[in-house]
């Protein structure tokens, strides 16, 4: 069964840990990693405590960041470590410091044969690590772009594996130094592997705030989700999914982008669209208020099962597809967000509890685990700060799963949840 991995913090922001969950709705019996082990001495967890899978080999492992913030447009510092799992347990192998790493807030990262690629959030840096030695070469810089006189630096917010041609394609966001708006036009990299016959392209006009990005390597496109701009109670009415052509050098955008309008759901924001057997899913969620006086109270949500014809056709959901709505109160209002697709389940965390998500006539949804019982402690404990799958075994017979060709090579990909900016952060955006 798949096991979905969760880094889940204080309430007080004080302290965080790595829980788990499986398909069962089996959490482990408390956190599965409380710290870390620095030059001998055990370290507890940052409040910002993050877990990404990887398959290398036979063996699973994850990444395991434990991560302090410094002002906006700063690079963060970071303690990150990989984890083996070994009989039943995660078990640290290496740690280092973001500075030895080269990376301080990963965002992403694809592992191929021996070379794992990670996308960095804070420097829009991609760095190749040698796993065989754990050896480190950065392989892409996004540049900053200047606009009227101002600079704008990149972010990186997403990273999938054209399995087809062997290149990798990162998305970038950018915001000024030292500012968390505006936004200017994000950016897409495509960059080939060793060995690769394809050409390196990029794209440096597509909608701002871009948050994920899924590649349908069989039809060389590329679906890229983005906000628009600020997080804005409601939803951004700019949030749009543009499809990308991957053979184009310019990666142009191609077919009509999708808008909120054109969705069953008639709101952003689009923050990633996936596969899972036979179909597509798309999740939609932004903040709510409740006049007049209290502002980003909640979220509301929803997953629209979809297709690939329709994301590029700019008209996904609109029709009589098979949905799952809700709406989320969380205090203070802060939430995470992921449609991770394994083996046997199609991940969904929903705010602050983890869930897969069964798909037939309709899409119904099953808890699995709330932040508390995550980290075995209802009481200190209620954010989900990241999550992602990190142990992908099938009970019985493996479900169809499209997209996952490796061309003779053995490649792990990982869907990362993105999370909301804590609501003060807004609020500052907002003026409230």
């Amino acid at each position: 069964m798949s096991v979905l991995g969760t880094g889940v913090i204080r309430t007080d922001w004080s302290q965080g840990l790595i829980g788990a969950v499986n398909t069962t709705g089996s959490a482990s019996a408390g956190p599965i990693i409380t710290q870390l082990n620095i030059g001998g001495t055990p370290t507890n967890l940052s409040s910002d405590a993050r877990i990404i899978g990887f398959k290398w080999g036979s063996d699973y492992y994850a990444l395991v960041s434990s991560y302090a913030y410094n002002p906006p447009g700063v690079p963060g510092s970071a303690y990150i470590a990989f984890f083996k799992y070994v009989s039943g347990a995660w078990v640290q192998q290496v740690v280092k410091d973001s500075a030895t790493w080269g990376f301080s807030n990963p965002y992403s990262l694809i592992v191929v044969d021996d070379d794992m690629y990670v996308l960095d959030y804070d420097s829009g840096k991609i760095t190749k690590v040698d796993l065989t030695d754990n050896s480190t070469t950065v392989i892409y810089t996004a540049p900053n772009k200047i606009i009227s006189s101002t600079t704008y630096l990149p972010h990186g917010s997403a990273m999938d594996i054209d399995t087809a041609e062997n290149a990798l394609l990162a998305v970038f966001s950018y915001l000024p130094s030292g500012a968390y708006q505006p936004y200017a036009p994000s950016t897409a990299a495509y960059i080939p592997l060793p060995g690769s016959s394809a050409a390196a392209a990029s794209n440096t006009d597509l909608n701002s705030n871009a948050v994920a990005v899924t590649i349908d390597s069989a039809e060389a496109r590329a679906y890229v989700s983005s906000i628009g701009g600020p997080q804005v109670s409601g939803g951004n009415a700019n949030s749009k999914i543009e499809t990308i052509d991957l053979t184009d050098p310019g990666l142009a955008v191609i077919g009509t982008p999708v808008v909120p309008s054109a969705t069953v759901f008639n709101a952003g924001d689009f923050l990633d669209a996936v596969p899972y057997n036979s179909g597509w899913y798309l999740l939609q969620a932004h903040w709510y208020d409740v006049p007049p006086n209290d502002f980003y109270v909640g979220y509301n949500y929803r997953v629209t099962q979809t297709t690939n014809v329709k994301l590029e056709n700019g008209t996904a959901g609109n029709s009589a597809d098979t949905v799952n709505t809700g709406t989320v109160n969380v205090t203070p209002a802060e939430a995470t967000w992921l449609l991770a697709p394994a083996v046997d389940a199609l991940w969904f965390v929903n705010g602050v509890a983890a869930n897969t998500l069964t798909i037939s006539s309709s899409i119904a949804l099953a808890q699995k685990a709330n932040a508390g019982q995550l980290a075995g402690d209802a009481v200190n404990y209620g954010h989900i700060n990241t999550a992602s799958v990190i142990i992908d075994v099938p009970d019985a017979a493996p479900k169809a799963a499209p997209l996952k060709a490796t061309v003779g090579r053995a490649i792990s990909r990982t869907k990362v949840a993105f999370r909301y900016a804590p609501v003060k952060e807004e609020e500052e955006k907002e003026g409230k």
